[in-house]
């Protein structure tokens, strides 16, 4: 997995753009060095999600089929908009070891303020061809409701 030279005589800026555009040679070249960092360091998958304002059903983190082995699933909650009356969100991480359903819940955060927060990193071993899925349950009522940002990363390890 090589990177291609850096594409230093090709301008940043796509010349006819009024607005500040990244040219596609540029763009495609900053991705690739993206996924080859993510690589060095084991980053099978990730997500990065804002202003949610609903549960998020099991969604794999792994864009394809994962070998046997060590993994850390680690994820970061933050309420960004407090509900007008009460509220609630919950990360849920799951997967399968020893042919068994493995899952791991984080706290149901109710305290309905900007402030609220969690952060979490589970250390699974995870079977062969199989999923490692995040989800959330959310909870909100009152006329303004409550919004979160989600992020979430795989790693092997």
């Amino acid at each position: 997995m090589a990177l291609d030279p850096v594409p230093n005589t090709t301008p940043i800026n796509a010349a006819e753009s009024k607005l500040w555009q990244l040219q596609q040679v540029w763009y495609q070249w900053l991705n690739r060095l993206r996924q080859m960092v993510n690589a060095a360091v084991g980053i099978v998958g990730d997500a990065a999600l804002t202003a949610q304002a609903a549960s998020i059903a099991a969604t794999a983190l792994n864009p394809g089929t994962l070998a046997a082995g060590l993994y850390r699933a680690s994820y970061a909650v933050q309420v960004t908009r407090a509900s007008s009356a009460t509220s609630g969100i919950q990360v849920l991480l799951a997967w399968t070891s020893g042919g068994v359903a493995q899952s791991f819940s984080g706290t149901n955060l109710t305290t309905n303020l900007t402030t609220t927060h969690e952060g979490q990193s589970v250390t699974m071993l995870v079977d062969a061809s199989t999923n490692v899925t995040y989800a959330t349950t959310y909870a909100s009522t009152g006329v303004t409701t409550m919004q979160y940002a989600l992020g979430v990363v795989l790693e092997a390890l």
